[in-house]
Order: structure tokens, then sequence, then C-alpha cells
């Protein structure tokens, strides 16, 4: 019987590796043939180029510690006719006084306006969006959408709009890459853990929020609005409706967004839940992520824990046999890590409207192998609590979770969020 198990487990081990493998191949292929990030190629005319009117919407609720630099940045788009619109929580929120210091300095005013809309069944950010959209101006076209700890070039904007030209596109979205500034165990663990994410969000048709483009008429026609006041988070549940509308989930390959901010551990594991909880309330895939949670919990917990019980009962064979799939498993896992780094680091560098270093950072080898040990054990949990969490806190909003359906139930006083972002809010997803 044990054996049998043995025999199961090694099988689950190197279908994982096969399965995984497959996947980020597919991402590199992907990313290297995303085409030049240059938007005017040579000989371009630029009225070639879909840029119709287009509203920016960034929704505040304390702040993050790139917060200035996302600001400076969306002033800065080299795009023909657009408007910046912020929703800001309440007027005690501290993101208050860093919007007004950045732009006290600049000629361009944003629309700012407070949340007044506070739906119930839905998070204060999908509010906020349904708010910011339904008072957008009849000639907007196009609703970017991005996060207070997204720092975009200038170039962003276009880029994220031209594809929606066709008129069988229904989202373009960007990838996030975090790079962070220090070394510590939270850090790394959210930024190994994204670098699968980001596989799965290519493969899966995942929006992400931080970098989202969308022409209004799709809005309408998907009745998004409607959609989002009774979403927890406004990404994920795009898929579905894209797919009903048979609209596509446009990934633009060269947009990928880089964050150096850091964050704790406790936070870091929060955040992975809130990631995780989002997929399970509104992604039509969230059956195969729960699969391969489960599967990398098998391979790198339950798995350790047999090889030094068969140690233990003096099943040599068996132990020897699994150590060394484990190995295999854990070698593969390394290797491709490092390649989904290299073809994400390219594309970031490609970009030279980033003011990016185009060396790569120090790297501390000891402290990423034991964040990648780590967030393989964080991950099947964080599964298992996103499958099973009744209620979930979102930068100090507290949400209870029936089914599909979420509902708000407290809050906290924006005011006393800390002014960094590290531990009050850990990415604004």
């Amino acid at each position: 019987m044990l054996s049998l198990l043995v025999t199961l487990v090694v099988f689950l081990m190197l279908g994982t590796i096969v399965f995984q493998t497959f996947y980020v191949l597919n991402y590199q292929a992907f990313i290297n043939e995303g085409g030049s990030p240059d938007p005017f190629p040579i000989g371009a005319d630029e009225d070639e180029f879909y840029a119709p009117p287009a509203a920016i919407v960034l929704c505040l609720k304390g702040t993050d510690e790139s917060l200035e630099d996302c600001l400076g940045a969306l002033v800065d788009q080299d795009y023909p006719d657009y408007q910046l619109n912020i929703v800001i929580d309440s007027p005690t929120d501290p993101a208050v006084e860093v919007a007004q210091d950045v732009f006290a300095a600049l000629k361009y005013k944003p629309i700012v306006e407070f949340l007044t809309h506070r739906e119930t069944s839905c998070s204060l950010k999908c509010s906020a969006i349904a708010q910011a959209v339904d008072s957008l101006p009849e000639r907007i076209e196009v609703v970017a959408f991005v996060d207070g700890d997204t720092v975009v070039d200038q170039f962003w904007l276009r880029d994220l709009v031209t594809p929606l030209g066709d008129s069988g596109t229904g989202v373009t979205t960007g990838n996030r890459w975090y790079s962070p500034d220090d070394l510590q165990l939270g850090s790394l663990v959210r930024k190994i853990w994204n670098a699968a994410a980001v596989v799965q969000m290519q493969r899966y048709e995942i929006a992400w929020g931080g970098s989202l483009a969308i022409r209004r008429a799709v809005i309408d026609r998907c009745g998004l609005v409607a959609t989002w006041r009774k979403s927890f988070c406004e990404d994920t549940s795009l898929t579905k409706a894209m797919r009903h509308q048979k609209l596509r989930v446009y990934r633009v390959a060269n947009l990928i967004v880089e964050n150096n901010d850091g964050v704790s551990l406790g936070n870091t594991y929060e955040w992975i839940c809130r990631q995780m909880l989002t997929v399970r309330l509104h992604h039509p895939d969230w059956r195969l992520v729960l699969l391969h949670g489960i599967t990398t919990g098998i391979a790198s917990i339950v798995a350790p824990l047999m090889i030094l019980v068969l140690f233990a009962v003096g099943n040599t064979g068996d132990a020897v046999t699994m150590l060394q799939c484990a190995c295999v498993y854990q070698t593969v896992n390394f290797a491709l890590l490092y390649m989904i780094g290299q073809a994400n680091r390219r594309s970031i560098i490609a970009r030279e409207s980033y003011s990016r270093s185009a060396v790569a950072k120090r790297n501390n080898w000891p402290m990423h192998i034991a964040a990648t040990l780590v967030t393989q054990v964080i991950q099947p949990f964080a599964v298992w609590q996103a499958f099973s969490m009744k209620k979930v806190t979102w930068r100090g909003v507290d949400y209870c979770l029936k089914g599909g359906a979420v509902k708000r139930i407290g809050g906290a006083d924006t005011s006393q969020l800390e002014r960094s972002g590290k531990d009050a809010t850990a990415g604004g997803g």
C-alpha cells in the first residue's frame, strides 16, 4: 500500500513538472513574440493608431509606497486626448495630501472626486470604479484602469489602447512584475509567487486591474457597471463577461510594469490569499487554479514529509526514489522561475521609456532559494484559505462572503492608515 502511494506521488510530481514546463515555455514564447515595444514603428503614421478620447481611472484608499511616482507618470502620457479621473475614499484619506503635493507643482490638474456611492454589495474599489465610469462624459470612448502602486511609462496608455481598435478585442491588459529594492523574505516571496502567477494569468486570460483598458461601448454591452456593483474585484470578473460576448482578453506582451516596493511576509500571505479569493469568486477557470494548488501542495509539503517517514520506517528504496524525484522537481522549478524572470526582464529593459536600470539588481541566491521554498509552502495554504474563507479584510474594510456574493460589513477610518504602503496595503490588488 505504501509503495503504491509513493508511486502515485512520484507520478504526480513528474506530471506537475511537465505541466509547469509547458506553461512556462508557452509564456516565454508569448513574451518573446510580443513585437517591438516602440508604439511608432519606422514609417508608421501616427493617425493610423487607434487613439480615441480616453479616461484613466485611479481609485485610492490609503497610500502606496510608490503613489507619488504613479501620479506623476499618469499625467505624462504620450496620448493625444485623455483625462485623469481620481476617486479618493474620503476627504480625510491620506491619499489626499499626497495628491495635493504632487499636483501643486504641475500644470495638469486631474478630475478628483470622493467616493459617495458606497455600495454594500461589492468592494469599495468596485464602488469607486462604478462611480467614476458613470460620471464620465459621453465623448470618452475608452476607459483605462490603474492601481496606486503602478508606475507606468509615457507610452503605457497608447500601448494599452491601440489593440482595442480591433472590434473583437474587449479588454486589453498588461502584467505586473515585482522587483523589490529590499531582499527581505516577504518581498521575495511576493516576487516569486507573482512570477508563477503571471504565467497562469496569461494562460487563463486573467486580466490585471493595475493595467487595464476597455472600450466604453463594451462596458455598456456587457453591463459591467452592474457587474462591478456586485463584485469583490473588478478584473477577474471580466473573463466570464468577455467569453459570453465572444470578445478577447488581449494581453499586451511587452507591457510588463515593474514594482519595486517592499512588503512584510504577513502582508504578502494576506495578499496571496486575496488574489486567490478573487479568482475563486469571479473567474471561470478557478477549478484549474485550485487543482494546481493541490498538486503543488502535495509536491512541496506531502512529498518531503513522506520521505522523512520512509527513512524513519526503514523503507530506504522508496525514500531514495522520492528524494531523487523531489530534487528533480525543485531543480526544474528554479530553472522555470529563472526563465520567467529573464523573459520579463528583457521585456522591461526593451521599453526604453522606463527609467529602469538595464543592469539586473544584485541577487542573494540563498535568500531567493529560501523564499522559493517558503512560497511553495504558503501557496497551498493560501489556496485552501481562499477556498474556505467566509470573511476577508481589504484595506481596513471587512467583507462577508456567501457563495459568490460579497457584502461589506465594516471598515476603518482611512485617516488612520499608514502613509507607507509596506504593511498597510501589500500591493494594489
